[in-house]
């Protein structure tokens, strides 16, 4: 940490070392090994298990060489693992990205040093039988927030491109389902190493949203197809507050375009 601290009594106070001290350890939670204050420089260290790199790391070293389909399985159920433990436990991590998802390879012929083991990770895998097993562990809890805390809570968290909606809308009554949002716009990420809502902005977020999701509402097309998102009185209350209107945007349309290009990266 690069804030310093006057005493160690007052590290106590740093939300992450709250989060750390106060959730029961988890297999899919990088734990704190320890926790202590410099002398010298009065900065706080955590030191924590060591893990081969992060999720980004891996999808990018694949270069747009797919998973396997169980390889996507195994990593979506140990990130929902960890992320059921945090909601079980009082608790929600508001910054949910590949890049808070740690991995490190697991296989029980792995017996090389830890140069190696790092090669092999960035090694774009086969997905044949015996190819190794990603170990997978959240991280980075530095915005985690009690669910239980007094609202509202800032606006200004976890990465735009899996910021929940009424979060983008600036509400900050929100909770753990805006772990849940990141965790799906993350698993379309896993399965075909493209973001789904790559927004340059805070409204170009929306708008990408808006494309694949439908905007808020249910209406018919002249050819009579219910197009559209779905109700949501509140996000279009936030909307009107910011002076905002969603762009109503025929989401069958961009939704099949998407799985089809899903289906022939697969292929």
């Amino acid at each position: 940490m690069k804030k310093t601290f006057d005493s160690f009594a007052t590290c106590l106070a740093v939300r992450e070392v709250i989060f750390l001290r106060t959730i029961p350890n988890h297999v899919h939670l990088v734990p704190a090994l320890d926790i202590f204050l410099d002398p010298t420089t009065r900065q706080l260290h955590i030191a924590m298990e060591y893990m081969d790199g992060n999720l980004y790391q891996l999808m990018k070293a694949r270069h747009h060489k797919q998973f396997d389909t169980g390889t996507v399985k195994s990593i979506l159920y140990q990130i929902l693992l960890g992320l059921e433990h945090i909601h079980g436990n009082g608790y929600f991590h508001r910054d949910i990205k590949p890049e808070n998802v740690l991995v490190s390879l697991t296989a029980k012929d792995d017996l090389g040093s830890t140069l190696n083991r790092y090669s092999r990770l960035l090694t774009p895998q086969s997905g044949a039988p015996g190819a190794p097993w990603y170990s997978i562990k959240l991280a980075d809890f530095g915005l985690a927030r009690e669910l239980s805390a007094k609202q509202p809570y800032t606006t200004y968290v976890s990465t735009r491109w899996y910021r929940a909606p009424e979060v983008l809308l600036r509400s900050g009554y929100y909770s753990a389902p805006v772990d849940i949002w990141a965790m799906g716009a993350m698993a379309i990420e896993i399965a075909t190493l493209r973001p789904v809502f790559p927004g340059a902005t805070e409204v170009d977020q929306i708008w990408r949203i808006s494309e694949i999701m439908g905007n808020p509402g249910t209406w018919l097309t002249n050819g009579n197809l219910q197009v559209g998102g779905g109700e949501w009185k509140d996000g279009e209350k936030l909307a009107h507050g910011l002076g905002f209107r969603f762009p109503k945007v025929c989401y069958h349309r961009t939704l099949l375009a998407f799985e089809s290009y899903a289906d022939s990266s697969q292929r």
